[in-house]
């Protein structure tokens, strides 16, 4: 962690995880039971942090106000598209964007890029009625802790949500902008998994590891250790129902239409009736070990004698799954969203050249 966090501050709370991991219902969780200030997806933080340096010393409050410019708009073109089906003019007070009215008092108040992070999400507690806050970005592509606990001034306390990389390939790839195949979803899930566990091994007071799984089998004494690791007390959850206003807008939507409501078991190994053999046998192969890690079933439905063909055969769909995502929506999306920051700093830029 870093030298200059109090632990005795409020800590901000991260919630990590790959995809359709279900981090959009740990963060309603998060809300609903611990009053929790945690917005709309954001993606900005790990993205502006490494394009920090271009917007110059920010002791600067000139470079200050130039950044922040940027990060909302940034948000306005993102937020647009991620809340297309969503009704946006009512999802924008659980927007980030809603403190855009604290613009010249957070550029006044920040001397740096975490203290601009910070005060965002501070304002936009206050305004909630919360005093914790936190963020939820289930992000494409895997994004480090160090650089999520660089980006904001206030201890960290990461809770990394986990679930059956095979049911995450299954309802990640019914996305248009998903991966494009099973070889690419298993290799994208078992590299979130990864970067944030060697993370967590390494801070082990600050982060802590939850199941979907558990989490919807045995909700009461999943949010009592969530509580725990917090050092929040939990509402009153004897009937565990998630309903309040900014759920219901989330759940407006065909991707996260199961959101509002009681919680679905049903969600939990559906791959065994939807996945073909061959891609279940190519999922426990490669990543069975991750798999066990956590505690996931890995059966093999093939005889001994055809492993040894099908781990060639695995090598080649392993290494033509990388090639064709290339050119897949999946990286298409994932290489805009890092070349927006970028494009945001030099067209504001160049409006200021132009209009001295």
């Amino acid at each position: 962690m870093h030298d200059n966090q109090d632990s005795n501050q409020t800590p901000f709370i991260f919630i990590a995880g790959c995809p359709r991991s279900g981090t959009y219902l740990l963060a309603s969780i998060l809300r609903q039971y611990f009053d929790i200030a945690i917005p709309v997806e954001t993606h900005f933080i790990p993205l502006f942090y490494r394009y920090k340096n271009l917007f110059g010393n920010l002791q600067l409050i000139a470079n200050r106000r130039r950044l922040l410019t940027c990060i909302f708009e940034f948000l306005e073109l993102f937020t647009e598209h991620a809340e297309k089906e969503r009704n946006r003019r009512k999802i924008r007070q659980y927007s980030i964007l809603s403190v855009q009215p604290y613009f010249e008092q957070i550029v006044a108040q920040s001397t740096s890029y975490n203290d601009i992070v910070s005060l965002m999400f501070l304002y936009y507690a206050r305004a909630q009625g919360k005093v914790v806050v936190g963020d939820k970005s289930a992000i494409f592509h895997a994004v480090s802790p160090e650089t999520l606990c660089a980006s904001v001034n206030l201890p960290v306390k990461i809770i990394h949500l986990i679930r059956d990389g095979r049911d995450v390939a299954l309802s990640w790839m019914q996305m248009w902008s998903g991966p494009p195949s099973i070889p690419y979803a298993a290799i994208s899930w078992a590299k979130h998994i990864s970067v944030n566990h060697h993370w967590g091994k390494k801070h082990q007071h600050n982060y802590f590891e939850v199941r979907y799984e558990d989490l919807i089998q045995n909700p009461e004494t999943t949010i009592a250790q969530l509580g725990e690791f917090l050092g929040l007390q939990a509402n009153s959850i004897d009937a565990l129902q998630l309903g309040d206003e900014q759920t219901a807008l989330i759940s407006n939507s065909t991707t996260h239409a199961r959101l509002n409501g009681p919680l679905h078991t049903d969600s939990i190994e559906k791959w065994r009736n939807k996945l073909r053999p061959r891609d279940i046998n190519y999922f426990n192969r490669t990543q069975g070990n991750l798999l066990t890690l956590y505690g996931y079933s890995v059966d093999q439905v093939q005889t001994s004698s055809e492993i040894k063909f099908a781990t060639v055969r695995d090598g080649f769909r392993t290494t033509s799954a990388r090639l064709i995502a290339h050119f897949s929506p999946h990286q298409i999306r994932i290489k805009i969203k890092f070349l927006l920051p970028l494009w945001l700093y030099l067209r504001y830029t160049l409006k200021k050249v132009l209009t001295r």
